[in-house]
């Protein structure tokens, strides 16, 4: 009964979880980033006070896009849109918690 309502708030969650990513993310100040003094985010993470929020958001948006990933089991991993949507906003999440950080000491 309700299927086609599930269906058509599939996008918009993908859209929600994608911008949750982002927000929590994202470290404060990152509009100072301007490749003169601060380069990258390891100088601005250096240069500022940055209140660091990952530990927080990072467990919780990864329960958030937990759901694609059991569509993609569902589907048993023959669908290529279940598949290709949990790798993008996976790698998404990856990037923006871990994959940018790595290399600042």
């Amino acid at each position: 009964m309700y299927l086609p309502l599930l269906k058509a708030m599939v996008p918009f969650y993908y859209f929600f979880c994608l911008v949750m990513i982002f927000i929590g993310g994202v470290p404060d100040y990152s509009e100072n980033i301007d490749g003169v003094e601060i380069k990258n985010i390891c100088d601005l993470m250096r240069n500022y006070v940055i209140d660091d929020s990952r530990d927080a958001f990072g467990p919780i948006t990864l329960l958030m896009i937990s759901p694609f990933f059991i569509m993609a089991i569902i589907k048993k991993f023959k669908s290529w849109f279940a598949n290709i949507s949990f790798l993008v906003i996976l790698f998404f999440w990856l990037w923006s918690f871990y994959i940018q950080y790595n290399n600042c000491n």
